[in-house]
């Protein structure tokens, strides 16, 4: 689990040029001199050909300097047009990525469905929260296609019953089907007696009562609401907030309720989700103030928007993969600035006749927060190479996520207190990374979640 020399470079290179620029001029340069925007775009799309890991080395550099807004959401944007199945839009709209003329997002939890009409596709609905929505020119989102008479036979493939029985993909691991009765009818094989009777005997323990009555008693706390109503808070915005009514009027309207809505409509079949490219031109954008000013996102509305489909079968898993390794990323990154800026003002700041940093209880605390850096640096460092090999992604990834965001939130919060007063004041840049441990802890899922899929990827939750 090491970076070659060529990797060991580039991140020199970008550090080199975050020193030296600032604003604007970080986006240029990256893309101009770096082509940082285009290393896990192939060549036949107008990349370098790199893999992950290459763009990895760069997000934790700039989540070090807080810089270049919107890279994160443009870099994922483009690994979701790669995870899709038309070769025309990856050739039609990566090269801008690439080159970094294209700004690009991708939503993720809105209520949007998807129509067919006369041969393209329309998009309407609204997602209240898509990072750096306001500065974007793509949008890359899951969608509902409750009709999929539009589709061919070949985008049709992936939307059967048995291969995306509604939204069972896009459901919180663990969630019972009493935690989402309108659903029922489309739950995973294997889930219930209904859905696949032969194998009813060897369904995984504790995740329905219905699927194995004789493991009622030993649903494990956690994989329902009902079991941890104290962990409902920790489901990732849009999912299943059936579990949870009492908090449908805080979040934004997900792709999960929106499915109960058109299962309702009567006789129509499930629908599936799925992954489709708008340009920003075509949507209403409101810029929404947030905790981090580093990190802004806006709320997107869809009025009949033209839209071109991706895949018909959204690729959300392998999404939300990739989404927490970048994140990740960023967070050591940032992580290991917080700690270096709380151990230089550990040294210079003298209290009783000597540095701060001489007293032993601040040595401990010092101590505590690398050791948090440096296992957070490891859990990040493997998803990335999970996710160039592509073995157990889904198992590093959540781990990652979950680690690294409350490894960075406890680092955040040792280093406003060592900080003292100064900590708090708009003047000194550490209160910019306690903002943003917190604000990134919540993106495409918390960490109480992830842990959770976690469990459940590696049979703990059985």
């Amino acid at each position: 689990m090491r970076f070659d020399p060529e990797q060991v470079e580039l991140r020199r290179t970008v550090r080199t040029l975050l020193e030296r620029a600032a604003g604007g001029d970080v986006w240029r340069l990256l893309a101009e001199q770096v082509g940082a925007l285009g290393l896990a775009v192939p060549e036949e799309f107008g990349g370098a050909g790199f893999s992950v890991l290459e763009t990895h080395v760069v997000l934790e550099e700039l989540g070090a300097a807080l810089a270049a807004p919107g890279f994160l959401s443009t870099t994922l944007a483009a690994q979701a047009i790669l995870a899709g199945d038309s070769v025309r839009a990856k050739g039609d709209l990566l090269p801008g990525i690439a080159a970094g003329e294209t700004r690009a997002t991708v939503g993720w939890g809105g209520a949007v469905e998807a129509s067919s009409e006369g041969g393209g596709w329309r998009l309407t609905g609204v997602d209240e929260h898509v990072l750096d929505g306001g500065e974007a020119d793509l949008l890359v989102v899951p969608a509902l296609i409750a009709d999929r008479s539009g589709l061919t036979q070949e985008a049709r493939r992936g939307l059967t019953q048995e291969a995306r029985p509604g939204l069972a993909q896009a459901a919180p691991p663990g969630l019972t089907q009493e935690a989402r009765p309108g659903l029922a009818q489309a739950a995973r094989p294997g889930l219930t007696h209904e859905a696949r009777p032969d194998l009813a005997q060897a369904a995984r323990p504790g995740l329905t009562h219905e699927a194995r009555p004789d493991l009622a008693q030993a649903t494990p706390p956690g994989l329902a609401q009902e079991a941890r109503p104290d962990l409902a808070q920790a489901t990732p915005p849009g999912l299943a907030w059936e579990a949870r009514p009492d908090l449908a009027q805080e979040a934004p309207r997900g792709l999960a309720q929106e499915a109960r809505r058109s299962l309702a409509r009567g006789s129509q079949p499930a629908p599936g989700v799925g992954l489709f490219a708008v340009a920003a031109s075509d949507a209403v954008l409101r810029s929404i103030e947030t905790v981090d000013p580093g990190r802004p996102q806006a709320r997107v509305e869809f009025h009949h928007s033209p839209a071109t489909l991706l895949s018909a079968d959204a690729p959300l898993d392998r999404i939300l993969d990739l989404a927490c390794v970048a994140i990740s990323a960023e967070q050591v990154g940032a992580a290991q600035r917080a700690f270096d800026l709380t151990l230089a003002y550990a040294k210079q700041r003298v209290q009783f006749g000597r540095p701060i940093g001489s007293f032993q209880a601040v040595k401990h605390r010092l101590a505590d927060m690398f050791t948090l850096l440096e296992s957070a640096r490891s859990a990040s460092y493997a998803a990335a190479f999970a996710a160039v090999s592509g073995q157990e992604l889904t198992v590093a990834a959540s781990r990652a996520k979950a680690y690294c965001s409350e490894a960075f939130s406890v680092i955040a919060g040792e280093a406003i207190q060592l900080h003292g007063g100064i900590g708090i004041t708009w003047e000194h840049p550490i209160h910019l990374y306690f903002k943003r441990a917190h604000a990134t802890s919540q993106l495409f899922g918390t960490p109480a979640w992830h842990r959770r899929r976690y469990a459940h990827a590696v049979g703990l939750a059985a």
